[in-house]
């Protein structure tokens, strides 16, 4: 499965207002395999805090809080420039990198959107 950085964001988004629920279900257009695959991804880069729930064939993850690299993530992606920005630099560069280089990119598009 690809990561897709659009669905780490609304998993994030959900996740800060509360309204995540406990087991993997599915999330706008996307189904609950993906949606516990990417939970997943964001366990693994410490975006939020939460458990491996997986059993034999059945993968999936709870996620009970934003890290502090979490909520960084979702202030600098709820601007909807600074996210345009780090989407096109990936666009530039074949359309995937990591989420750490993803972070990074959020981080200088929001430093450049704050003029420092």
């Amino acid at each position: 499965m690809k990561r897709n950085m659009e669905l780490i964001k609304a998993i994030l988004f959900e996740l800060e207002e509360d309204s995540l629920s406990f087991t993997s279900e599915p999330l706008q257009e996307w189904n609950a395999e993906e949606v516990a695959y990417h939970r997943g991804l964001i366990l693994n880069a410490d975006l939020a805090e939460g458990n491996d729930l997986s059993t034999l064939g059945d993968e999936d993850y709870s996620l009970s809080r934003l890290t502090s690299k979490g909520h960084d993530f979702v202030d600098a992606a709820r601007n909807q420039s600074v996210w345009a920005s780090a989407k096109s630099k990936v666009l530039k560069v074949g359309g995937s990198v990591s989420l750490s280089v993803f972070q990074e990119l959020l981080k200088q598009s929001l430093l450049q959107e704050l003029g420092l």
